[in-house]
Order: structure tokens, then sequence, then C-alpha cells
């Protein structure tokens, strides 16, 4: 992760529209490319430039950067902490990079309530203080903190598979 941003999160609230934008506008031509760019500093105020590789897909402005790749099966990063929880049995979906957090979303079979319990247990094995946890039919959150660290998860049943979809969310420092 780098940290050149002066406001590191601007980014992040539109991080899914500007996920959906990249993934449908193509497969990386110079028009595309432009017409990304433009939608972009329409949806945000900002001008940016969109560099694509493969799936992998950055975005940046004056004020930092976010790197997004979608898939079938990533790899998580290379800097990802081996202090944070993840079910024996999933697959990462989607990786996307801001400056100071990452958004890792995964997929894994069980049900909301195993793979809460499961999280919940490891993470505070793992030294991390729970702070949150909310519990509804359709989808659990958790939150911890550790080392200026925070860690939130999101679980939502997968309707089409019978499985759990996991959004890790972890930021480097906590401001």
């Amino acid at each position: 992760m780098t940290a050149r941003s002066r406001r590191p999160m601007s980014l992040f609230p539109l991080a899914p529209l500007l996920l959906a934008l990249l993934t449908f506008t193509g497969c990386g031509n110079s028009a595309e490319e432009a017409a990304s760019e433009a939608a972009i500093r329409a949806a945000t105020g900002e001008r940016a430039s969109v560099e694509r590789d493969g799936d992998t897909n950055t975005i940046s402005t004056d004020d930092g950067s976010m790197t997004m790749t979608a898939g079938g099966d990533l790899a998580l990063p290379d800097d990802f902490p081996d202090d944070i929880y993840l079910p024996d049995d999933h697959r990462v979906l989607s990786v996307m990079e801001l400056d100071g957090a990452d958004v890792i979303g995964i997929g894994t079979p069980g049900t909301l309530a195993s793979v809460f319990d499961e999280a919940s247990a490891a993470m505070q094995r793992n030294g991390w203080k729970q702070v949150m946890a909310m519990q509804r039919d359709s989808h659990r959150m958790l939150g911890f903190e550790k080392d200026k660290r925070q860690a939130r998860m999101m679980l939502v049943a997968n309707e089409e598979d019978g499985g759990v979809m996991l959004n890790l969310q972890l930021q480097s420092s906590m401001q």
C-alpha cells in the first residue's frame, strides 16, 4: 500500500460504483479508458486517470489512488497480514487497494452463524479486540482493533450457492 494521498479515503465511498464502472466499460483501450475517466469525473468532480492491466484497474487522482482487481480466484495482496481470519475453504473474488486500506471480497461455504462465530473467535485468538458485533437475519458485522489497525467484516448470505460472502475492510492506521 502506498501513502501518497492527502485525503486517503476520498475515493473509498465510491469504490463499488467505480469497480462496477470499470468492469462494464471493457478491456482497456484508450476510448474506454477515456469514457471511464469522464464518468469518474462526473461522479466525483475530480480528474482521474485510469490504467488497466488485465483484470486490474488503477484509478489515480490528485488525492490518491485505488487499485481494484476482480475475478474468479485471486491472490491476496503480498502484504496481507497473517493475523486476519480467513475461512479454511475460501475464494478471493475481489481485491481493492486504497491508500492505507484494503477491501477484499471472499466467498466461502458455510452459514452466516458459523462463519460469524469462527471469525470472531479466530480474530480474538490472534490478539484483536472486538469492538463491534451486529447480527441480523440477512447479514452480520464484526469490528476489531489491534496496534492502531482496524478490521471490519461484513458477512452476507450468498443465495446463489448457499455460502457466505465475506467483505474484509482493513485499515493500516486508525484516524
